[in-house]
C-alpha cells in the first residue's frame, strides 16, 4: 500500500474494496448463508393480545356504559400493570396450569432433562421474558401479550392471565365489601346509642336548670341594654341638676347675685322682672314698667323693692325645686343601679348554661351526624352491584395466525451489510499490512527512486523465450513497455551516441533480473545501438535459456584474464553477449578488485555505446554492490506484487553503507517493476504506465 492507514482517502479506499471484491464476495455469501441458517433453526414466535378494561367510579357504582365521562386514574392503570407482571400473580398462572395439568406446561419450556436448574423457576422466568402488559394508547385499556413458539400457548397464557387477574380483582372486590359490611354493623348500634346518651344529657341539664327557652339570654341582654340606658340617662340629669345646685351655692355670697341667679336658673319670667325692676329704679315711675302681658305684676310692683322681693322669693323657690329634683334623680339612679346588678348576674348565669347546652347540642348533633353515615354507608355498600367489577376483560386473546418473530428472509439483508463492512475493515487493514511493491507512486514513496518503467506479464506460451517474442510481436503490451524503458534509460534522442554502461540488479533472486536485462539488450538493438550483454552472475547464469541459444560460451578458462576474445554474437538478435557458463571457477570480485573488469569495461566503451551488465542480487550478491560505482545507469528491478518493501530499501541501504552512495559517483538508480499483472494493476489506481498498456492489451 501507498500510504498509510490514516492518511486513506476515499478514492484510495474505493480501489482497495475493488481490489479485495472476491474477500467481500466470500465475507457477503458467507454471512447470508449463516443468517439463512441461523433464522431457519430459530423456530417463529406467536404473540397473544388479550385486553382488559378499568372502570371508572361511575362504572361499578351505576353499572353504566364504558363511554362513562371523566378522565381515566393513570395511577390505577399503573398499579393494575404492575399488578399483572408481578412474580405473586405469575405463580397463580402457573399454579393454574399444574392444577388443571394442562399439556400447555410442556410448550412453555424445554424439556427438564436439558437444563440442570429448577424447572418452576425456567417456567417462571419464561413467564417474566415473554409476558408484556402495558396501558394501550394512554386509556384504562390494558393490554396483555405472550409470546411463545406455540399460537395455542400463547393465547391460553395471555387469556388465562386476564381471567386470574379479574377473578383476583373480584374476590378482593368482595372481601373488602364484606369486611366493610361486618365493620359497619358493629359501628351501628355504637352510633346509636352515642345519640340516644347526648340527647338525654342535654334534655337532663335543661330540666335541671330550667333552660327551656334558647332566647332566654338574648331577652336578658335586652333587659341589661334598656337599664344602662335608662342609668345613663339619670346619671346625665342628676350631673346636670348637681351642677347647677352647685353654681348657685357659690354665686349667693356676691355683692348683687340677682342677675347672675337669674342667668343660672335661665328663668325668663325672672329675666323681665329684673328688667323692670332696673328701668323703674332709673325713671322712679311705675308706669313705665307696667306690661299688658303681666296684669298681676303691674298692681304688684308699686314699689321697685317688693319687685326685689317678689324675685328673691321666685329664685328661693327655684333653688328648692331642683334640690328636690335632684334628690329624686338620685334616689333612681340607686335605684337603676341595684336593677342592673340583679341583671348582670341573672345573665352570667344564663350565658353559662347557654354555653353548657350549646356543647350538649353540638355532641348530639355529631353523634347523629356519625350515625347518619354509618347507615348512609351501609345502604350503599348493601346496593353496591356486584357484577360490575372494577376491572373486567374486555376482548379475549385469539390464536394468532401469522408469526411476530422477524421473518428468517429480513436476517439476510442485515447480515450481508454486516458482512460487507467487516469484510471491507478486513480489506482496508490487510491492504495497508500489504508491503508489497506495485506501482511508481509505491516505488517513489518508499524506496525514493524514479520508476522508468513497468513490464508485463507474459503469457505462459512465450515466457520461454521472451527476447524472440519481443522481436516476433513489436506491437504486444510487452514489447511497447520494454522500448518505453529502454527509451527513457537511453535518454533518446538527446544522447543517441554517448555510450552507456547499465547494471541491472535486484534485491533478491527471482525478480526477473535476467529477463529485464535480455529484453533490454534486444530492444536496444532494434533502437540501432551497438549492444553487448554481459552476464556476471555465475551462480545463476540462465542467458542461454533467455537468448534462445544452446550454448554459451566462457567469459575465460580458469586463471585467465577475461579478454574481448569470450565475446560471443547473436546475429538473430544483433547483439553480443559475455557471459560464464555455469560452474565457472570465474570470480567477479578477484577481476574488480585487480581492475581487470574495468579495463575490460573501458575497452568494450570504444565498441558499444550500450553495455548491459546482469549483475547478482545486492543483498547476496558483493559483487553487485561494487560495480555501482563502474556503471551509467543502474536498473533496480521489482517484481510487481512480490518485491517486499523493506526488503528493496535494505537492497538499496547496501549501497549507501558500502560509501557508494546513489548519486556520489555519478550512478543513477532507476526502478524498473517486472511482471506485471495488468487487470490487477488496474485496479490500485495508480493512473500509470500500466492502465495505458492494459488498454492496449483490450484493444488487441
Amino acid at each position: 500500500m501507498s500510504a498509510p492507514l490514516a492518511d486513506l482517502h476515499l478514492r484510495q479506499l474505493i480501489n482497495v474494496l475493488r481490489r479485495r471484491w472476491k474477500l467481500i464476495a466470500v465475507s457477503c455469501m458467507i454471512g447470508a448463508a449463516l443468517a439463512g441458517a441461523a433464522a431457519l433453526l430459530i423456530p417463529p414466535r406467536y404473540t397473544a393480545k388479550a385486553q382488559v378494561i378499568l372502570a371508572t367510579k361511575r362504572d361499578s357504582s351505576a353499572g353504566s356504559s364504558m363511554a362513562a365521562a371523566g378522565t381515566h386514574d393513570e395511577a390505577a392503570v399503573e398499579t393494575h400493570v404492575a399488578m399483572l407482571v408481578s412474580e405473586g400473580h405469575l405463580r397463580r398462572v402457573l399454579e393454574y396450569f399444574r392444577a388443571e395439568r394442562s399439556v400447555l406446561l410442556t410448550d412453555l419450556t424445554e424439556p427438564e432433562s436439558q437444563f440442570d436448574v429448577d424447572v418452576d423457576a425456567l417456567e417462571l422466568e419464561n413467564l417474566k421474558q415473554n409476558l408484556r402488559a402495558f396501558p394501550d394508547r394512554r386509556s384504562r385499556v390494558i393490554g396483555i401479550t405472550f409470546t411463545s413458539t406455540s399460537p395455542a400457548v400463547s393465547a391460553a397464557v395471555a387469556n388465562r392471565t386476564a381471567d386470574l387477574h379479574v377473578a383476583a380483582i373480584a374476590e378482593r372486590r368482595a372481601a373488602d365489601r364484606q369486611e366493610t359490611l361486618n365493620s359497619l354493623a358493629e359501628r351501628l348500634p355504637l352510633a346509636k346509642a352515642e345519640v340516644e346518651r347526648t340527647e338525654a344529657a342535654l334534655q337532663a341539664y335543661r330540666v335541671t336548670h330550667g333552660f327551656t327557652e334558647v332566647n332566654q339570654p338574648d331577652e336578658a341582654d335586652q333587659q341589661l341594654t334598656d337599664v344602662n340606658r335608662q342609668l345613663a340617662l339619670a346619671y346625665s340629669d342628676l350631673a346636670s341638676r348637681q351642677g347647677r345646685m352647685k353654681a348657685l351655692h357659690e354665686l349667693q355670697p356676691s355683692r348683687d347675685p340677682l342677675p347672675i341667679l337669674i342667668d343660672a336658673l335661665n328663668d325668663s319670667s325672672l329675666r323681665s322682672l329684673y328688667r323692670a325692676h332696673q328701668a323703674g329704679l332709673r325713671s322712679g315711675s311705675m308706669a313705665a314698667m307696667s306690661s299688658p302681658a303681666q296684669p298681676t305684676l303691674q298692681v304688684a310692683s308699686a314699689n321697685p323693692h317688693d319687685i326685689r322681693a317678689i324675685i328673691s322669693e321666685s329664685i328661693a323657690q327655684s333653688v328648692s325645686q331642683l334640690a328636690s329634683e335632684t334628690s329624686t334623680i338620685e334616689g333612681r339612679v340607686r335605684s337603676l343601679q341595684q336593677r342592673l346588678t340583679t341583671l348582670q348576674n341573672a345573665s352570667t348565669h344564663l350565658r353559662k348554661s347557654e354555653i353548657q347546652v350549646r356543647e350538649l347540642k353540638r355532641e348530639a348533633s355529631s353523634a347523629i351526624q356519625v350515625y347518619d353515615s354509618v347507615l348512609q354507608r351501609q345502604k350503599e355498600v348493601l346496593l353496591e352491584r356486584e357484577g360490575v367489577p372494577d376491572v373486567r376483560v374486555l376482548f379475549f386473546a385469539e390464536k394468532p395466525e401469522l408469526p411476530s418473530s422477524t421473518h428468517p428472509a429480513l436476517f439476510v439483508l442485515p447480515a450481508m451489510l454486516a458482512a460487507f463492512l467487516g469484510a471491507g475493515f478486513l480489506a482496508v487493514v490487510l491492504d495497508s499490512l500489504d508491503d508489497r511493491l506495485r506501482g511508481n507512486r509505491d516505488v517513489a514513496d518508499w524506496l525514493g527512486i524514479p520508476c522508468i518503467g513497468i513490464i508485463p506479464q507474459l503469457s505462459s506460451r512465450h515466457r520461454q523465450h521472451p527476447c524472440r517474442h519481443l522481436l516476433q510481436d513489436p506491437l504486444s503490451p510487452y514489447a511497447a513497455a520494454v522500448r518505453s524503458t529502454v527509451a527513457i534509460a537511453l535518454e533518446l534522442p538527446s544522447q543517441r551516441d554517448t555510450p552507456k554502461v547499465f547494471l541491472v540488479t535486484s534485491s533478491v533472486p527471482g525478480e526477473g533480473k535476467m529477463t529485464l536485462a535480455c529484453s533490454f539488450a534486444v530492444c536496444a538493438a532494434v533502437l540501432q545501438r551497438r549492444v553487448i550483454l554481459i552476464d556476471l552472475d555465475c551462480r545463476r547464469s540462465a542467458i542461454s535459456r533467455e537468448l534462445g541459444l544452446k550454448a554459451v560460451g566462457r567469459v575465460h578458462e580458469a586463471g585467465q584474464t577475461p579478454s574481448e576474445s569470450s565475446i560471443r554474437s547473436v546475429p538473430e538478435l544483433d547483439i553480443d553477449y559475455l557471459a560464464a557458463a555455469a560452474g565457472s571457477p570465474f570470480e567477479p570480485i578477484a577481476a574488480i578488485a585487480d581492475g581487470r573488469l574495468a579495463e575490460l569495461l573501458r575497452s568494450l566503451r570504444g565498441r558499444y555505446n550500450c553495455i548491459i551488465i546482469n549483475g547478482g542480487p545486492l543483498l547476496s550478491s558483493t559483487p553487485a554492490r561494487l560495480l555501482a560505482p563502474m556503471v551509467d545507469h543502474l536498473l533496480f528491478a521489482i517484481k510487481w506484487g512480490t518485491s517486499r518493501r523493506p526488503i528493496a530499501q535494505n537492497a538499496l541501504q547496501s549501497l549507501r553503507c558500502g560509501g557508494q552512495q546513489m548519486g556520489e559517483f555519478g550512478v543513477r538508480v532507476s526502478a524498473v517493476i517486472t511482471q506485471a499483472n495488468l487487470k490487477q494493476h488496474a485496479r490500485y489506481g495508480f493512473g500509470d504506465l500500466g492502465e495505458g498498456l492494459l488498454r492496449v492489451t483490450t484493444a488487441r
